[in-house]
């Protein structure tokens, strides 16, 4: 996810001042929400908030079908398939009007694999 964990802090820092700023900012949300998922708890990840703030960034921006796909791999990680299927279709169904190739290729691999 970053370069070096060496620019962790600062990536952290940067991403707590532009939600201190806009604290209903979709794309920090879900950037923060995917650091905390994938990040090490002991490097301060947090599975759980992770998956509130992607949860939270879907409900503002329910039309980005990348903070939908990276809510479905937290919710078929923590065994919700169910929720995990829904928005990885929703997302699916936003990359057939209008997404690349590679994207829609992603979404339509996740979405077999939950079925």
């Amino acid at each position: 996810m970053f370069a070096t964990l060496g620019d962790l802090p600062r990536v952290q820092r940067e991403i707590d001042i532009a939600l201190a700023l806009a604290p209903d900012y979709a794309a920090a949300l879900a950037a923060k929400g995917e650091m905390l998922v994938e990040l090490p708890r002991l490097f301060g990840g947090d599975l759980q908030e992770g998956e509130r703030l992607l949860r939270r960034a879907v409900a503002l921006d329910p039309d980005d079908p990348r903070m939908r796909l990276m809510l479905a791999n937290v919710l078929r990680t923590s065994g919700e398939r169910g929720q995990a299927l829904e928005h990885a279709a929703i997302a699916m169904g936003i990359l057939e009007r209008a997404g690349s190739a590679r994207e829609l290729a992603d979404a339509r691999s996740l979405v077999a694999s939950l079925r």
